[in-house]
């Protein structure tokens, strides 16, 4: 295994060679005793460093990121013990006696397996808990002994290019690792606790099958609605619904259904989750003043017709958002507001004109998500599911039409309850503030 390019050239560092013992590395000055002690725990073996000159050590990086050997932030079958193949083996009998390495390749691939968005691992006094974020409720998978916390955090932080000897102060970083047949993108998240850290990682899939609009879980009437308004040369869609509801899900599907070759199409997100061909996407970034309304107002220089704005969370944005619909674009974008008829109420509220809004009639998307019962077992519980019942999640959605027309979330959920998709249960945790 070889560095990522961002930890060698971080720490001034590279990989030289290696025995069953030993590690051999070319550094620019030697390295601190902690960066030492977390590269032997990282690795299971010795640490030998050798001193280069800066020509060699860079040269000698720049020809180890362009290697074919598979990097740190990458996986592959051949770096992992038959233990950790082992489908049958559980993550406590991996964790027994595998090198770090293998048990974090172990994770990440049980993850994906159960189709995790997220990995939580919470250092305790006695243990390590192991939980997955599934269909949107945390799972816990494993406890792990607490003396493999350490290597397990270092080993993580080398992947995602940040100090793996840091620990009393929060870090984020990434990296990207192929899994299963598929490649992910991957953000890990470190936070000092009194027990240790939490350690949070979150997995995007690169090539994630891409939801239309006809996937989303709409009925006729709000799909006619929806379609109806994206096919327009100008107006204003906007979906509101708390954190990890499928709001961006929901904007991305509809861009998708937008011919981009005869559309020029642009977004403005916080950030960019999923990559869409042929449309400019464009990262907020505030430290370098690359805020939702300093771009908005560039974009509309751009001679877009469709506009995608991640959130309209300030003022101006929110004015800018409304006029860009009024002047003949087609605006997308989310609020924060606890239902659809809340929406218009918020806008005001930051400042946009209440005739300009009733001018642009906009239509009010609001959604939740919740959990469809398991096909394998018809909700009872089973191995796939792992017995909880459910297998994936389908939205509920409410709606305010451009001319006044309205349904409820409730009377959503309770429709897909009466067709066997979900429980009552579900939809009421969902709608239920």
């Amino acid at each position: 295994m070889s560095y990522c390019l961002q930890f060698m050239e971080r720490h001034g560092i590279v990989q030289l060679g290696e025995t069953e013992t030993e590690i051999s590395v070319g550094v620019a000055n030697e390295l601190s005793e902690d960066l030492v002690r977390t590269l032997q725990a990282f690795h299971g073996r010795r640490i030998r460093q050798r001193v280069l000159d800066g020509g060699d050590l860079l040269s000698r990086i720049q020809n180890a990121a362009a290697s074919r050997s598979p990097q740190i932030g990458q996986t592959s079958s051949e770096a992992l013990t038959p233990a950790a193949r082992a489908s049958d083996l559980s993550i406590e009998e991996i964790a027994e006696d595998a090198p770090a390495v293998n048990l974090v390749n172990a994770l990440l691939n049980d993850a994906v397996r159960s189709q995790a968005s997220d990995i939580h691992l919470e250092a305790h006094s006695v243990d390590v808990a192991v939980r997955y974020r599934i269909d949107g409720r945390l799972l816990r998978i494993a406890r792990l002994p607490v003396n493999r916390f350490a290597e397990i955090s270092a080993r993580l932080k080398v992947l995602a290019g940040i100090n793996p000897s840091e620990r009393r102060r929060p870090q984020d970083g990434r990296f990207s690792a192929g899994l299963g047949d598929d490649t992910f993108d991957i953000r890990f998240s470190s936070l000092p606790t009194i027990g240790g850290e939490s350690l949070v990682l979150r997995l995007f899939r690169q090539s994630r099958d891409a939801f239309t609009i006809y996937d989303l879980g709409l009925s006729n009437a709000a799909l006619f609605e929806i379609r109806s308004t994206i096919q327009r040369a100008s107006g204003f869609l906007l979906v509101s619904g708390p954190t990890g509801s499928g709001k961006t899900t929901t904007l991305h599907a509809c861009l998708r259904h937008i011919s981009a070759d005869e559309r020029k199409i642009v977004t403005i997100e916080d950030p960019v989750e999923y990559h869409l061909p042929e449309i400019d996407q464009v990262q907020t970034n505030p430290a370098v003043g690359l805020t939702f309304n300093s771009i908005l107002r560039r974009v509309l220089r751009q001679d877009p017709n469709v506009i995608m704005v991640g959130e309209i969370r300030d003022a101006e944005t929110a004015d800018l958002a409304v006029r860009a619909a009024i002047t003949g674009h087609l605006v997308l974008s989310t609020v924060h507001a606890r239902a659809a008829a809340d929406v218009t109420d918020r806008l005001v509220s930051l400042g946009v004109d209440e005739a300009l809004l009733r001018s642009v009639a906009p239509v009010i998307v609001e959604q939740r998500l919740v959990r469809i019962r398991c096909e394998e077992c018809d909700g009872i519980g089973c191995p796939a599911c792992r017995k909880t019942g459910f297998r994936g999640r389908t939205g509920i959605f409410g709606m305010v039409t451009s001319t006044g027309g309205s349904t409820t979330l409730v009377g959503d959920g309770h429709r897909k309850v009466i067709a066997g998709r979900t429980t009552l249960e579900e939809v009421t945790w969902a709608t239920v503030a």
